[in-house]
């Protein structure tokens, strides 16, 4: 099955606040007016309704779901807009003659209109090592929590084949990069 592809799912956010920058690496962000879009426009991607591990039913990228009177989904939207807050803290630093540079991005989105105590969580990390000339290679992580969107229920350290639950998602990637400026 497709789990996903060009704009499914995709995500835009706009913000209206203040950044502070504390130094030429950290700062802060506080946008209390923020629009938060989340796209499926692929109809068999958003269509995918899924029972939660609580026996909920959701899709498969959070997109929302409408329910008829008997509890059973009827209908989806590709669209889920949303309205609420976003923080970001940022963190950007070079070492060594610029040779080792770390980044840190962490954002913070609070939804005023469905569950404003769920706190979506997205936060990047990279470090990176440049190696020789336009080569670097680069420790990239990324964890995630988002509410409305499932993840794959673990046990143990090990998948649970076809269960999905509300939690964290964690990613890692190591790249080997090359660049060049003309």
């Amino acid at each position: 099955n497709i789990v996903s592809q060009f704009l499914s799912p995709g995500t835009g956010t706009l913000s209206l606040g203040l950044e502070y920058e504390f130094t030429d690496q950290f700062s802060v962000f506080l946008g209390p007016l923020s629009g938060k879009m989340v796209m499926v426009l692929n109809d068999d991607i958003a269509d995918s309704v899924i029972v939660d591990d609580r026996g909920n039913y959701t899709t498969l990228h959070g997109n929302p779901i409408q329910i008829d009177a008997e509890g059973f989904p009827i209908a989806y939207n590709n669209i889920d807009r949303q309205l609420g807050a976003t923080f970001k803290l940022k963190y950007n630093d070079a070492f060594l003659d610029k040779r080792f540079q770390v980044k840190s991005n962490l954002t913070l989105f609070s939804n005023y209109l469905r569950n404003p105590e769920k706190i979506d969580v997205d936060w990047v990390n990279e470090l990176s090592l440049n190696v020789w000339g336009g080569f670097q290679v680069s420790l990239w992580t990324n964890l995630f929590y988002d509410y409305d969107i499932p993840v794959q229920k673990t046990e143990n350290f090990r998948i649970v084949e076809g269960q999905l639950t509300k939690g964290i998602s964690y990613s890692q990637q190591f790249l080997i990069k090359y660049s060049r400026n003309f």
